[in-house]
């Protein structure tokens, strides 16, 4: 009986050394605790404004809104876009990525990366529906050839160019 008991202690005292492990994180780590689970990273599908937090320090958009001067600023693009109009209802916004800007590997963001996110919030059936809502004015977007930085976005709708640059900003929120 003792040694039954006693092999039970050791198995149960082995299993409870050998599950717990000391983390050691890197002395430049940056540890942040959320009030509750963001419940989900994807860009394309936010829902908290937990995750709507947590999107907006691991992805960057075009221009970023700046609440000390109440405007948006340049982010991920190079500058401002220029906006075109091509009739009453159609714009042509032109934007260039800023050369530093690149991915986890050190691969420059492109205008291709830009065209694949844009096809990928106007495919159906996947539960990208708020996302849809919000950027369906993006009709096309369409990489310059021979400048892989440089896109331009075909907007349709009734909006206002100075409404259009700060709208299409947001679109890119899949590009780190």
């Amino acid at each position: 009986m003792k040694r039954s008991i006693l092999g039970l202690f050791l198995l149960l005292w082995s299993g409870l050394v050998g599950c717990s492990t000391t983390v050691s994180s890197p002395p430049d780590a940056v540890r942040i605790r959320w009030a509750r689970d963001p419940e989900n990273l994807d860009p394309l599908i936010v829902k908290t404004s937990g995750a709507l937090e947590v999107i907006s320090l691991l992805h960057c958009s075009l221009l970023q809104p700046s609440e000390a001067k109440g405007e948006f600023l340049p982010w991920l693009a190079q500058e401002f876009p220029s906006v075109k109009r091509l009739g009453d209802s159609l714009m042509l916004v032109t934007y260039q990525i800023r050369p530093e800007a690149t991915w986890d590997n050190g691969t420059p963001v492109s205008a291709s990366d830009v065209v694949f996110t844009v096809k990928l919030m106007h495919c159906q059936g996947l539960p990208i529906e708020l996302a849809q809502a919000r950027f369906g004015f993006v009709e096309d977007v369409i990489p310059t050839p021979g400048s892989p930085a440089v896109f331009r976005c075909c907007v349709g709708g009734s909006l206002l160019t100075t409404s259009v640059a700060p709208a299409t900003s947001a679109f890119c929120l899949s590009m780190r």
